[in-house]
């Protein structure tokens, strides 16, 4: 059976910091998802990380030279492998709340049009233990409304696979 939900997660050399992000997905309240971790050509222990979990709905590539190299590639590549039809952005140092996937898949059933979604995200400052908060609604994507917030915090962003597919990072 296809998850509702696919986070893809590009990372490199982040085997120290990945355990809380996939900590963070497992914890959720939804369970029907699937994390496409492609590893950007790191050198560290990242895939053990991974494995040590034993959890199907974790999946890890590593992106080979034929790829290209960064985050966009990675990026890509996990789009391409993804088995469900909403994908959601997740970098390899980021923590969801344990309601993302809820709002996420909530927001894309009563809106069946929209595309993408994005919303508030909170930012934790490592030197000073601060958290940060960056409040926008989460909304269907709208240029006029880009124009009044002026960004997209990325990490929030999820949207329908064909989309991504059609328009690749670059």
């Amino acid at each position: 059976m296809k998850p509702r939900i696919s986070f893809l997660i590009a990372t490199k050399n982040r085997s120290h910091i990945i355990k809380d992000t996939i900590d963070s997905f497992i914890n959720q309240e939804v369970e029907d998802w699937e994390a496409i971790i492609v590893d950007d050509h790191g050198n560290d222990n990242t895939q053990k990380v991974v494995e040590q979990y034993q959890d199907n709905r974790l999946r890890y590539f590593k992106l080979s030279d034929i790829h290209g190299f960064g985050a966009s590639c990675a990026r890509n590549l996990a789009a391409i492998y993804a088995n469900s039809e909403i994908v959601a952005i997740s970098d390899s140092d980021d923590i969801s709340y344990s309601n993302r996937i809820l709002l996420t898949l909530n927001s894309f059933d009563k809106n069946p049009d929209a595309d993408i979604f994005y919303g508030n995200i909170d930012v934790w400052e490592e030197a000073t233990g601060i958290v940060r908060s960056r409040k926008t609604p989460f909304f269907p994507y709208s240029f006029e409304k880009i124009k009044d917030i002026h960004f997209i915090p990325h990490s929030t962003v999820a949207m329908k696979r064909e989309v991504l597919l059609n328009n690749p990072y670059n």
